[in-house]
């Protein structure tokens, strides 16, 4: 079972907001840290609320509609099957439906 994508921040680097209203407050360049302290709004004055606001965009445009960081998603490892699981899946689906044909007197190669 995979882990849910992670959702987006307003801590990220990719993270704007399209009035440019966000603050975030300078790191310590002499410890040589990135910053990782509050976002503020300026026209609000409080904490951004990240992919909630209606101005927040991403650099990379992979905010997804559900807030979801679409660069977590798309790294995220999908399950990929070969062609003979493929083959099996869709046997096994459609063999009803051969059946029925079958029984009319009807062959694989007319269809």
């Amino acid at each position: 079972m995979s882990a849910l994508p992670k959702p987006c921040e307003a801590k990220c680097e990719f993270f704007r907001c399209a009035r440019r209203a966000m603050l975030r407050p300078p790191s310590n360049p002499r410890r040589g840290g990135s910053f990782k302290g509050i976002v503020i709004c300026k026209e609000t004055g409080e904490e951004c609320l990240g992919p909630k606001c209606q101005y927040a965009i991403c650099v990379r445009n992979a905010l997804l509609p559900n807030g979801v960081c679409g660069l977590e998603y798309r790294s995220e490892k999908r399950h990929i099957r070969s062609i003979e699981q493929e083959v099996k899946k869709y046997e096994e689906k459609y063999s009803s439906v051969l059946e029925k044909f079958k029984g009319k007197k009807i062959s694989e190669d007319m269809l």
